[in-house]
């Protein structure tokens, strides 16, 4: 039965490859007869159009308003409309797409916002995200970001010859990483990072590759000995991250220091084995890719951890067509592998518009992990139940915020939309932003919303949580972060209501009138948008003391600078504002400003993005 269903994968696969091949190549055909239409229509022209199709660039400038024209029949009496002009990324002509404004960027397009970063001073960081959208952002991370993690520290070491089976083998072993302190970092990585992204089954390494590095040492070129390195620099991280030494004077970032963070021997160790195992097509080699990348996110190093996720994904591809000596156990820890890149991709897809792997396309027939009985933590069911389901909980709320994002800001392609949109009518419908106006936009925001409220329905006891009290945990076990897997998973939550509701607070934004003459609908629609800002429990302690254990610490620094923006613009929004303290209250959204500021101030000594945000919040060009 096993075989008959990878026979099954295996021609989805090949169909699905050659349709990619065929799309392609259709593409390219099409691409090379617009290019000789367009210059013959030119006449010779020095200058090509830009790399999009000559219908689609027409309506584009067609509908395109300057995105740093505020509209004052839109905001009231903001400055009079500047003169239209396009804006394009330096020395080419590209145009902006508004479908690569993501993240926190995501809201600079709304006139209220640019209203308040015009009269802050940051004008000069507004033309230019604009004009390049995330790439610009990316690039001052990479420019302004930390250097490169030291690769001068590495453990004192002693070699040794053993012989394993009928070879004779040259390991080596390191003192200092004791048989007890193994142990101990195994324990901590358990608990802490392969909690969020299951990639490694604790039974599979602790009766494997943990007895062999213990009595062996560790091997050049052998997976076995790099996964066991990984998992005890990520278990050394996870004791410093939760127990260490801030790095500054109440800093949430604990152990070593900015430039060296905790456990970077260990790391190195495993970093120069990397090489010899480059070429491998085989599920460890996945699952060390996934560890290295989450040491390199818990160091702020975004660009790293996105790159090596990639280099992760298309390595399951490889498994998934050469491999086929699978047993239900191997079967389970490639979904695991594939579903954890698959997650990782996602939040950089959605937060920084960077590429997703060709691995996307096979989610659709690639099953869910079961976890089956190799179980993690056997002496803590507690455990046992909420990390599986909250790794599966985070999969279907993946698509739910994929969905939100396609159906109400993706962009028609032949319909390209204005950045600034007319004034709406009191008894009118929201209108989203990336699409035209929609009859049915209420019925796809009332769905959208209605399959986000029974997917939190059908979470499991252990999984839920009150509204009124978002930042509450059951105490930890010991060695188990259960508070950050939780604070996660609430989080992303709020954040895909804030999706789906968004185009409700735009309209209320940018509304000419009082708020009370929106429709109820609207109003509503606007207040519990705001709500789903307020007290994300990553910012509040205990989970923020400890943010190196914290995954994508990039999404919440991004999350929280664009609400930190669009709370001012309610703030300076009489209407609004008074709607919020009489419905939400404005001693929460104090504490959330507050939390928010907190978070962004924390990290940006050690975070490219944090720092960005820092300055652009305080009204500095950065």
């Amino acid at each position: 039965m096993i075989l008959v269903a990878m026979q099954r994968i295996d021609e989805k696969l090949d169909r699905v490859l050659q349709d990619q091949q065929q799309q392609q190549q259709q593409q390219q055909q099409q691409q090379q007869q617009q290019q000789q239409q367009q210059q013959q229509q030119q006449l010779g022209s020095e200058q090509l159009l830009p790399s999009i199709t000559a219908l689609r660039k027409e309506a584009y400038l067609a509908a395109m308003p300057d995105p740093m024209n505020v509209d004052p029949a839109v905001t009231g009496d903001l400055p009079p409309p500047q003169s239209q002009k396009k804006h394009q990324r330096p020395g080419t002509a590209e145009l902006l797409d508004e479908s690569d404004l993501r993240g926190a960027l995501s809201v600079f397009s709304w006139p209220a916002v640019q209203t308040l970063l015009v009269d802050g001073g940051p004008t000069n960081d507004l033309k230019a995200i604009l004009a390049e959208g995330s790439a610009w952002l990316l690039r001052h991370e990479m420019l302004n970001a930390p250097g490169v993690l030291s690769c001068d520290s590495f453990l004192a070491r002693s070699n040794m010859h053993v012989i394993r089976g009928d070879k004779e083998q040259s390991r080596t072993v390191f003192p200092s990483l004791t048989a007890a302190l193994m142990d101990e970092y195994t324990n901590a990585f358990f608990g802490s990072y392969n909690l969020i992204y299951p990639v490694l089954d604790r039974q599979d390494f602790v009766n494997g590759a943990l007895p062999a590095v213990k009595r062996h040492g560790f091997a050049e070129g052998c997976l076995e000995s790099l996964l066991a390195l990984l998992v005890f620099a990520l278990g050394s991280l996870a004791c410093e991250g939760a127990q260490g030494k801030p790095i500054a004077k109440g800093s949430g970032v604990r152990g070593g220091t900015a430039d060296r963070p905790p456990a970077l021997c260990i790391f190195n160790e495993a970093r120069s084995r990397t090489g010899f195992v480059s070429g491998s097509c085989t599920v460890e080699y996945v699952q060390a890719m996934v560890l290295m990348a989450l040491y390199y996110e818990s160091c702020s190093k975004h660009i790293e951890h996105w790159r090596l996720t990639m280099i992760a994904s298309e390595a399951v591809k490889v498994v998934l067509r050469i491999d086929r000596d699978w047993d239900s156990h191997s079967i389970d820890m490639i979904r695991r592998a594939y579903w954890t890149c698959n997650v990782i991709e996602s939040w950089y897809y959605l937060d920084l518009n960077l590429p997703r792997s060709d691995g996307v396309s096979f989610q659709d027939f690639i099953a869910l992990p079961d976890f089956d009985d190799h179980l993690d933590f056997g002496d803590e069911p507690s455990i046992e139940k909420k990390y599986p389901y909250s790794f599966l909980s985070m999969i279907s709320l993946r698509r739910h915020i994929h969905r939100a994002s396609d159906e109400l800001y993706a962009r028609e392609p032949s319909h390209p939309p204005p950045l600034n949109r007319a004034p709406i009518p009191a008894n009118s419908q929201p209108l989203p932003a990336g699409r035209t106006r929609s009859s049915d936009q209420p019925l796809i925001i009332a769905e959208l919303s209605r399959q986000l409220d029974v997917w939190r329905a059908l979470l499991p006891p252990e999984l839920r949580w009150d509204d009124n009290n978002r930042a509450a945990f059951p105490p930890n076990p010991a060695h188990a972060h259960i508070d950050i897997l939780l604070a996660q998973l609430r989080c992303r939550y709020y954040y895909a209501r804030f999706m789906i509701l968004r185009p409700y607070l735009y309209t209320a934004l940018h509304h000419a009138h009082a708020h009370q003459t929106l429709p109820p609908d609207i109003s509503t629609g606007a207040i519990d948008c705001i709500d789903a800002m307020l007290q994300w429990p990553i910012a509040y302690s205990p989970v923020c003391d400890k943010k190196r254990l914290i995954p994508n610490m990039f999404a919440w620094t991004q999350s929280f600078c664009s609400f930190l923006l669009v709370l001012r613009a309610v703030e300076a929004n009489e209407g609004l504002r008074a709607a919020v303290e009489e419905k939400v209250g404005l001693e929460r959204v104090g504490e959330s400003v507050r939390v928010m500021e907190a978070w962004i101030g924390d990290l940006r000594g050690v975070d490219g993005v944090a720092g960005w945000a820092w300055g652009l919040l305080r009204g500095r060009t950065v």
